[in-house]
């Protein structure tokens, strides 16, 4: 028998050795129907990250292309003797089989590095024969490792795997609540929108949520508004928009790359930047629905940013120092705990993150100047956009650097701009920081280098200090 968490933990390291833990960890419930999903990279990914278990050798695979029968039996590394029609039976009955044959529904259950799906396949395997559960054990463990391997080091498959994330984060009226209530960003959206959309546009809303933008260039005189979403949200969408009145605006439920509407278009409106702007698959989105259908000289609302990578001082009260650096009363010194053996195996020269609260920040090290400036109505595409940046700061003051803080600028216009700093008003972005807690004279010179390995993935930005 299995035991209910051994299952889990070989998954959460087969998963961390490829780098895939605190992203895609939030993937959920991405359902994948053959014969309906016209994105065949959803299916691929559905078949390669999943798994699919062929019972009755293979019988159920067969209503499935060709190629996706071959990837099915090369990703679990199961030939078709390898499990008996009597293991199947067992197998199928338990529900091991539920990516395989012609309606395939799979979710991809990263979350919590496969629990909640790894627990209830565990479960099930646990009531099966002894030798039907090793089988299935065995074909998942075979399945997950190459898969996360193949995702990790495929750009392709990573940016499906984050649109299927995006698709999953804002399924749900909560973070829409949110981002509804932030009135910073609603009224910079509401500006850009009234300055930049003119009468007789036609607009499309990439990733139009509850409608919002949608409704926007609508009252600002577009002829045409197509608002597209691949969530289900977009039912509260369309409840919304018949609610109000609103006649002009067609509502489509698809992936963008899966989405061409019927005339050129003038305006994309969208709001896909994410924390550190680009981890909403933003820049892959934009491009793509620019060179397929935006006029030329059409306009991206934004389509310029600015991305910032500055160091910090935070607040006394909401200051959280290193271990070895904290004061405590009655003379206690945590200061010889930098020199532990314990701290130097946790010193691994990369800045740990945390998310900074609302109000944090006091000043930064000195004047914020952008590393990054670029324009999506005339961006070459995303590989033009550098990753390597060196940051070089002098001290304004006598400070504590409690680290580096990221924050993004989008310019709808020269006087309409939605700046996510935690220096301005709140937002509903959050700002990371990569922890430093060195302390600086006024006048001293801070060299930060800054890589950004994957753009979509800020887990994979190395921001080191000098």
């Amino acid at each position: 028998m299995l035991d209910d968490h051994s299952l889990t933990d070989d998954l959460g390291r087969v998963v961390t050795d490829v780098g895939l833990v605190q992203r895609m960890l939030h993937v959920r419930a991405r359902r994948v129907e053959v014969g309906e999903v016209h994105h065949r990279d959803e299916i691929e990914v559905a078949l390669e990250v999943a798994g699919v278990v062929a019972p009755r050798h293979g019988e159920q695979l067969r209503d499935l292309p060709q190629r996706f029968q071959r990837m099915a039996i090369r990703v679990l590394g199961i030939g078709r003797d390898t499990l008996s029609p009597a293991d199947g039976d067992d197998l199928s009955e338990h529900g091991v089989t539920s990516t395989a044959g012609a309606h395939v529904r799979r979710e991809l259950g990263f979350r919590s590095v496969f629990h909640d799906w790894a627990l209830a396949r565990t479960r099930s395997l646990a009531r099966m024969s002894t030798r039907a559960g090793q089988a299935a054990n065995k074909a998942l463990r075979s399945a997950l490792g190459f898969a996360a391997a193949r995702v990790a080091s495929s750009d392709r498959l990573m940016s499906v795997i984050y649109d299927l994330m995006n698709e999953t984060n804002f399924a749900g009226l909560a973070e829409h609540e949110e981002m509804l209530s932030d009135s910073v960003r609603v009224q910079a959206y509401h500006r850009g929108i009234r300055r930049n959309v003119r009468p007789g546009d036609v607009v499309v809303d990439l990733g139009t949520g509850t409608g919002l933008l949608a409704f926007m260039a609508s009252r600002a005189g577009a002829k045409k508004v197509y608002a597209v979403e691949h969530s289900d949200v977009i039912d509260i969408a369309r409840e919304i928009g018949r609610h109000n009145g609103f006649t002009n605006i067609e509502f489509v439920q698809a992936n963008s790359r899966e989405f061409t509407p019927p005339e050129p278009v003038d305006v994309v409106l969208h709001e896909q930047m994410g924390d550190e702007l680009f981890n909403e698959n933003m820049v892959q989105n934009l491009l793509d629905v620019r060179d397929r259908f935006l006029r030329p000289h059409g306009r991206i609302l934004p389509a310029k940013f600015r991305l910032f990578v500055e160091p910090v001082t935070l607040h006394e009260s909401m200051r959280v120092r290193r271990f070895w650096n904290i004061e405590l009363p009655d003379g206690i010194d945590l200061g010889p705990m930098r020199e532990s053996p314990f701290a130097g195996r946790n010193d691994t020269g990369r800045n740990e993150q945390i998310w900074l609260r609302h109000g944090s920040v006091a000043a930064s090290f000195g004047t914020p100047t952008p590393i990054l400036e670029f324009d999506l109505d005339t961006l070459a595409g995303a590989d033009a956009l550098p990753t390597d940046f060196v940051v070089e700061r002098t001290a304004s003051a006598d400070m504590i650097v409690d680290g580096t803080c990221i924050w993004f600028e989008a310019l709808f216009d020269d006087d309409t701009v939605l700046s996510t700093s935690p220096l301005g008003p709140i937002t509903s972005w959050g700002n990371r920081l990569y922890r430093l807690d060195r302390e600086f004279a006024k006048g001293e010179q801070l060299r930060i280098d800054v890589h950004m390995d994957r753009l979509v993935d800020p887990n994979t930005w190395l921001i080191l200090t000098h």
